[in-house]
């Protein structure tokens, strides 16, 4: 919602709920006027400005045998990250990862732990830049 376009505030019973302080305020009505509204329409925007960023891991450890590859996946879907991961020949896991910085982030702190049976001793990272991946994939 934007704040020119207040009127469509909830009515009393719906919407989101209203920030810690603001009990005392008027239920929200379908006004363009309405102070809450108004007042507080910037809580409820939702940034569409995303920054892109793709890096490399290449994962060090027990990370083969272990379903490591698989919950790389749960984590990118979980996340809305694209890319690939694999096993590679000398027992790492190799992962090239892109999508929203901060989901970028989320996403290397659960490799950086991985799935139970996993024993991760070292994530090596490398900036890379985004090639507009469309799904992640197992390889």
């Amino acid at each position: 919602m934007s704040p020119g376009n207040v009127r469509q505030c909830a009515p009393t019973n719906s919407g989101p709920p209203r920030p810690a302080g603001h009990a005392g305020l008027r239920p929200f009505q379908n006004t363009p006027h309405n102070a809450w509204c108004q007042t507080h329409a910037a809580i409820f925007q939702y940034d569409t400005v995303r920054v892109i960023v793709a890096r490399r891991y290449v994962i060090s450890g027990r990370v083969q045998g272990v379903g490591f590859r698989y919950f790389t996946e749960a984590t990118a879907a979980r996340e809305g990250i694209l890319g690939w991961v694999r096993n590679t020949p000398d027992g790492r896991v190799e992962v090239v990862a892109e999508g929203d910085a901060e989901a970028l982030e989320r996403f290397e702190r659960s490799l950086r732990h991985g799935p139970r049976g996993a024993r991760v001793e070292r994530v090596d990272v490398d900036d890379t830049s985004p090639t507009g991946e469309t799904g992640f994939t197992v390889k």
